[in-house]
């Protein structure tokens, strides 16, 4: 596809051109639907390949020449280098896409397990950071993945949510009652232990962590008026809907109490 395109645009419109404002009219649809295609995880990679042959066969230059030998040579460069990576990544990736799917999902799950139990320290701004990198790096390969049941319950942002809100949550706490403090404490045994799990490939539903959620909700929302107690409700809130995607309500008799 790059090589009838870019031969279309070189040897057809580019000779019409004469300024910079035509020649940005003119291609600004095919660099559009490029970027449009690279944002769809099933096309990412050969809108990536796509545009840049395309960008290297058009060569854009101060002044047009047009050169059909130079072109050709880039044809025939670009074929046989996009065919030789090809058969050598066949030849050396023995590793499925799914793999390492799994081996990515489950080094964030290993981190929020860290994270909640404490054996690892770091900032809101350093999980996320790891975590975006993270889903540049799964969008493409869950979208090519076989569908399973591990691969089933996947969701990087997700993950990354429940990670913010999990730092805010130990943020907040050192500066709370004793009482909401050993909450936290028991919150965060548990959440460790889920994570711990699905890091090691267990499958388990989140569905007992709601209850001790609550309970942390419950406490909260006891104590009076603060910005602490805000922080700690909206974190604990947003991390019960991250792990369910319908949060039932909080237990009404045990705020009213």
């Amino acid at each position: 596809m790059s090589i009838p395109i870019a031969a279309f645009y070189v040897y057809a419109v580019l000779p019409a051109i004469d300024g910079f404002g035509e020649l940005a009219l003119v291609m600004f649809p095919l660099i559009s639907l490029t970027g449009i295609f690279m944002t769809v995880p099933q096309h990412a990679l050969r809108a990536l390949v796509c545009g840049m042959v395309i960008t290297v066969l058009v060569g854009l230059q101060p002044v047009y020449r047009a050169d059909f030998v130079a072109f050709s040579d880039l044809v025939v460069a670009s074929v046989f280098g996009t065919v030789t990576a090809l058969v050598v990544t066949m030849l050396v990736r023995v590793i499925q896409g799914e793999v390492i799917a799994r081996r990515i999902l489950r080094a964030g799950w290993a981190d929020l397990a860290q994270l909640a139990s404490g054996a690892k320290s770091q900032s809101t701004q350093q999980f996320a950071a790891r975590m975006l990198d993270r889903i540049g790096l799964l969008v493409p390969r869950l979208a090519q993945a076989k569908p399973s049941e591990d691969l089933h319950v996947a969701d990087a942002l997700r993950d990354l949510h429940i990670g913010v809100n999990l730092t805010e949550l130990i943020e907040v706490g050192p500066a709370l009652p004793a009482a909401t403090q050993r909450a936290l404490l028991d919150l965060r045994s548990r959440l460790g232990t889920y994570f711990l799990g699905m890091s090691q490939g267990a499958v388990v539903p989140p569905s007992p962590l709601l209850a001790d959620i609550d309970a942390v909700v419950a406490i909260l929302l006891r104590l009076g008026p603060s910005r602490l107690r805000e922080r700690g409700v909206t974190a604990a809130v947003g991390l019960r809907q991250n792990l369910l995607s319908v949060a039932s309500p909080v237990a009404i008799e045990a705020v009213s109490q």
